[in-house]
């Protein structure tokens, strides 16, 4: 994965592998929580059951929040795109800015070949407004992403946790009450 300077580009690769493990981390889940209700002994001791209900309840929790987070997986690339092509006007703009007489390079919104100063600092006054609030739309993202992150990995663990309780108690129930 080589930019367009011939260099490696490690944020593409951090990406990718990023994407690889979220889709990885929700089949495996998914996968221990099929093996779980599949493989479900239950003992006459209730709190056994609870265990296990538990284990259920929490890697289910996980899974969907997981499937949120794929959901909305491409919601902060797409708005990175939104923001470059943003900044390639901006820079435009600002190129036409310094010339005289203004002639427009690559605004498109425009088709004269000359604009007036006011028309360009109007444009940029717009397009970097809106820039700012791509950026807060992706920073409100981010944060839903990591708290949903957090949310999924603390019901995995506790699933995990439960599911193991749950088993050693059951194990535990055969080898006295057998």
């Amino acid at each position: 994965m080589k930019g367009k300077d011939g260099r490696i580009d490690f944020l593409e690769i951090s990406i990718e592998i990023q994407q690889k493990f979220e889709f990885y981390f929700i089949a495996l889940i998914f996968t221990i929580l099929g093996l779980t209700v599949q493989s479900a002994t239950f003992t006459m001791r209730y709190y056994q059951f609870w265990f296990e209900m538990g284990a259920w309840l929490c890697l289910f929790t996980s899974s969907i929040f997981g499937l949120l987070r794929i959901e909305k997986l491409y919601k902060p690339w797409e708005i990175m795109s939104s923001m470059r092509i943003k900044k390639d006007i901006l820079e435009s703009i600002n190129d036409n800015l310094k010339e005289e007489p203004i002639a427009v390079k690559d605004v498109r919104e425009y088709t004269d070949n000359f604009i007036t100063k006011k028309v360009l600092n109007e444009m940029k006054i717009k397009h970097e407004g809106e820039r700012y609030l791509l950026a807060i739309e992706q920073d409100k993202i981010n944060k839903e992403h990591k708290l949903q992150y957090k949310i999924m990995k603390g019901t995995f663990v506790l699933g995990i946790v439960s599911l193991v309780i749950s088993r050693f108690l059951l194990n535990l129930s055969k080898m006295f009450h057998p």
